[in-house]
């Protein structure tokens, strides 16, 4: 780096002002090469410790501690001492949110490696539940049934004895994990969405019919919360009537269990189904993400090809109506403006969809828009783990509470449905939380009714 006699200079000045050698020895001057102290593993590894992952890591924000951060969780999971069992609490701690993936500059994904870590060692109740889920006929006889009987065991008095009695199965899923009364839990659909729109469900053997597929997912499916409907009405309003083939959960809550091959297993199901259509919308962030991903679960596979074309297909319900030609009447019912903040689901920011929803909600008749602080922080729900450690979620939902009193928001947007049951409990009715598509529905039917036509 330094000529000789540069280099003996620089000796000569420090046997002047430290003849003894006491001020960092070896430090500035040594008889030793510098690449002796270069550390070759540490250089090898893609993270430069820069420290973004955890500016923006929930569990660190609650935490403050290295040890339950992304930057820590890539040391901790990359060493080559890795042990499950000395890493457990740390390594089941993410949320899975990708955070870490869409803030790194080098691209580093600490949460796909820590899947990589959990699929060594799958949760067995986990995989008991997901494979009852993946019978799909009796699965939803179970949801049916307990949907029929909800207004009876989801009451306050019940769900604190459902809570007490569902602890043995809870503490087999994480140590945290519990059925929380407090927690806001959806309305269970007795008749779900396939059950409501058996005209677009293609019959066995049948071509397909629509260049649109709607990959609705479980909780649109499951839940009787309007959004499935309300993403099949914008569809129609742009003239496309979707089909809704057969299909699987997309796979997030399964492979962050650890059951990967039961992943793919629904996976391939999904990229058979879905092979024939120009469009596969999605109105679900973590469906999206992961039907994005299906070349990554399926790298170096005999499907690898299929899934990189399903990815490519992929589109989000903002991004279908933002791209669409068709722009449909829009109106407002409403005397006053509604102040709508915008909560970016962080699956849906790492499938890279981020302007589209806030274009679309800056838009809206009678919508004031404001940007939030944090829109773009985790709320904490992040599918299951609301379950799995509800005490540390309501502790990073606490920012997202006050961001969104902050911002003087009436209503709440977002596409997650996770993100959503965790915003109605943690926000508990200061201000009312819509999907995305349930705002953009309510504005075209606005608008037939002002020019008396009726909801397409």
């Amino acid at each position: 780096m330094f000529v000789p006699e540069l280099y003996d200079l620089f000796v000569r000045v420090k046997q002047s002002f430290d003849p003894s050698g006491v001020l960092n020895p070896g430090i500035k001057i040594s008889a030793r090469p510098f690449t002796d102290h270069i550390d070759y593993v540490r250089l090898s590894k893609p993270c430069a410790t820069c420290a973004k992952c955890n500016s923006v890591c929930p569990v660190y924000d609650v935490f403050q501690s290295e040890d339950m951060s992304s930057r820590g969780w890539f040391e901790i999971v990359t060493d080559t001492n890795y042990s499950y069992l000395n890493s457990k609490r740390v390594v089941e701690a993410c949320l899975h949110c990708k955070s870490c993936r869409t803030a790194c500059p080098a691209g580093v994904d600490v949460s796909q490696l820590i899947l990589d870590r959990r699929a060594e060692q799958p949760n067995k109740m986990a995989g008991l539940i997901f494979r009852f889920h993946a019978q799909s006929a009796r699965f939803e006889r179970f949801l049916k049934f307990l949907a029929r009987y909800q207004s009876l065991w989801d009451r306050p008095l019940m769900r604190r004895l459902l809570d007490r009695l569902t602890k043995p199965i809870m503490r087999r899923l994480a140590a945290t994990a519990r059925l929380s009364p407090q927690l806001v839990l959806p309305r269970l659909a007795q008749r779900q969405l396939r059950d409501r729109y058996p005209e677009l469900i293609p019959r066995s053997g049948q071509a397909v019919r629509s260049p649109v597929a709607y990959f609705h997912g479980c909780a649109a499916n499951y839940f009787e919360d309007g959004v499935g409907d309300a993403v099949i009405s914008v569809l129609r309003k742009h003239g496309v009537e979707p089909d809704l083939p057969l299909q699987r959960c997309s796979g997030t809550p399964i492979e962050t269990y650890g059951h990967r091959a039961l992943a793919k297993e629904g996976a391939r199901v999904n990229l058979a189904s879905m092979a024939g259509y120009d469009k596969v919308v999605t109105g679900c962030a973590s469906c999206t993400l992961m039907l994005k991903d299906y070349p990554t679960l399926f790298a170096g596979e005999p499907e690898q090809a299929a899934a990189q074309a399903l990815a490519k297909r992929v589109t989000h319900i903002s991004e279908f109506v933002a791209q669409s030609p068709v722009k449909p009447a829009m109106a407002s019912l409403q005397a006053t403006k509604c102040k709508v903040a915008y909560h970016s689901s962080c699956h849906l920011r790492a499938a890279g969809v981020t302007k589209e929803p806030r274009a679309i909600l800056a838009g809206l008749p009678g919508v004031e828009y404001v940007e939030m602080p944090d829109a773009d922080r985790c709320a904490g729900g992040a599918g299951t783990y609301l379950v799995k450690d509800f005490d540390t979620s309501q502790r990073i939902v606490e920012r997202k509470r006050k961001a969104v009193e902050q911002s003087g928001a009436e209503v709440v947007a977002t596409s997650c449905p996770a993100c959503m049951i965790q915003l109605r409990t943690g926000l508990q009715g200061a201000a009312e939380v819509k999907h995305v598509a349930q705002l953009i529905q309510e504005a075209y039917e606005a608008a037939d009714r002002q020019t008396g036509g009726g909801p397409v």
